[in-house]
């Protein structure tokens, strides 16, 4: 497989720090939601989390802000800050730091808030220098060894469709790319690596990509699964809702 630059691995240094320094514009204040076991902050265990009796209790619990919305709906926009919580700081990690964080869902902790909203995420080390040089296999803990599990026991947990959480996961991803794309001091290379993940429709080892998310048109991206928002009359609809437009 031909390679996809990405930045040059970096040596071992504060995480929080090199986060701090390379999370510009939009993404900045997404480098505090990855913290190390030095934060004082009570935890939850990822895998803990998802055992379907403790993950009922906190969907509900969140889901109290939204008197009458759907079950479904509520656990798609919980997802959405369990997982903007997660990935862009270690989406950065990966590609701009050359980091491998040891992001498995059971080596890892989430920081809830009163109304269990996802505040942060904490990892039990600051990880290692990659040993890959493209962008899927960075990635790939990220995917498989994190977001997979936890996109089964949500969906599953809330009788929801995976694909409705999988494409926010990818939504996401979009957006942490896009956000790399505006920073000048990222190189070209990076940004080309960083934009060809979404083009796959398979991974390397022929799983199907469910980081997929090309683009509708030139320069616009519209999501192709609805996140269920709707469902909440408390919420406005997003502005990329597939229900408001032809989607390819």
């Amino acid at each position: 497989m031909q390679a996809i630059a990405t930045a040059p691995c970096a040596s071992p240094s504060a995480l929080p720090r090199n986060l701090a320094a390379v999370m510009g514009g939009a993404l900045a204040p997404c480098a505090a939601t990855l913290v190390l076991p030095d934060d004082p902050r009570p935890a939850i265990g990822c895998a803990d989390l998802l055992e379907p009796a403790l993950l009922g209790e906190t969907i509900a619990r969140f889901g109290a802000a939204f008197p009458g919305g759907d079950r479904r709906a509520v656990a798609s926009l919980w997802s959405q800050w369990y997982f903007g919580a997660l990935m862009p700081p270690v989406v950065a990690a990966a590609l701009l730091l050359g980091r491998d964080l040891p992001v498995a869902l059971a080596g890892m902790h989430v920081i809830l808030t009163p109304d269990a909203t996802p505040a942060a995420m904490r990892i039990p080390h600051e990880g290692a220098t990659c040993a890959g040089d493209d962008a899927v296999t960075r990635l790939e803990p990220l995917v498989w060894e994190h977001l997979a599990p936890a996109v089964d026991g949500l969906a599953a947990c809330a009788r929801l469709a995976p694909r409705v959480l999988w494409s926010n996961a990818a939504s996401l991803y979009a957006w942490i790319v896009a956000e790399i794309a505006h920073d000048p001091s990222v190189p070209a290379a990076v940004v080309a690596g960083a934009e060809a993940v979404m083009l796959r429709h398979h991974w390397p080892d022929g799983r199907r990509n469910p980081l997929h998310a090309p683009p509708r048109t030139a320069g616009e991206r519209r999501r192709r699964v609805c996140c269920l928002r709707y469902l909440l009359p408390q919420l406005a609809r997003c502005s990329t809702c597939p229900l408001t437009a032809d989607v390819i």
